[in-house]
């Protein structure tokens, strides 16, 4: 490493170069600038990465971009409801970014479907409350981006067996 004088002779002409040999670069951490633009799925739903940036920083303090493959991510499970911690792995460092799985019609997130969604759902229709981001996509039963009267209907008859799937 450090400042070198190289001289090059070629021809009869001579030149002269100084040259700066530096350290290998390594890379010493990454993080996620910017998660995936979905993060909440319907149970069963294979995770979407578009959106997601992920960024490496090097033994000189510089940050570049890197490209995720679906190989550098583990800790999403399609068919385990809940919040889930997802990580991205490169060159032996580790960033992570959370998302949520969903159950439709599950507007609680107890892991069951009852006449309490469907009260949620029509508290929510009435201006009672407000369903966080989660909890109106599993509202939404009827995929009418709308969590009504339509959907607490379909989750008050799945709850008490009148149907046996939300179409």
């Amino acid at each position: 490493t450090g400042v070198q004088n190289l001289t090059v002779t070629y021809d009869g002409q001579t030149a002269g170069f100084t040259v700066e040999v530096l350290e290998p670069m390594n890379i010493v951490s990454i993080r996620v600038a910017q998660p995936p633009q979905k993060r909440i799925y319907v149970l069963g739903e294979e995770l979407d990465l578009t959106g997601l940036v992920v960024e490496a920083e090097d033994s000189r303090g510089g940050w570049m971009e890197i490209e995720v493959s679906s190989a550098m991510v583990t800790g999403y499970d399609r068919n385990t409801a809940g919040e889930q911690t997802v990580t991205v792995a490169y060159e032996g460092k580790t960033a992570t970014f959370v998302v949520n799985v969903i159950t439709t019609g599950d507007v609680d997130g107890n892991g069951e479907i009852n006449a309490y969604d469907a009260l949620k759902v029509l508290q929510h229709s009435v201006k009672l409350i407000e369903l966080d981001a989660a909890a109106f996509k599993a509202a939404d039963v009827t995929h009418d981006d709308r969590a009504d009267a339509n959907d607490a209907l379909k989750i008050l008859q799945y709850s008490v067996r009148l149907i046996t799937a939300f179409e």
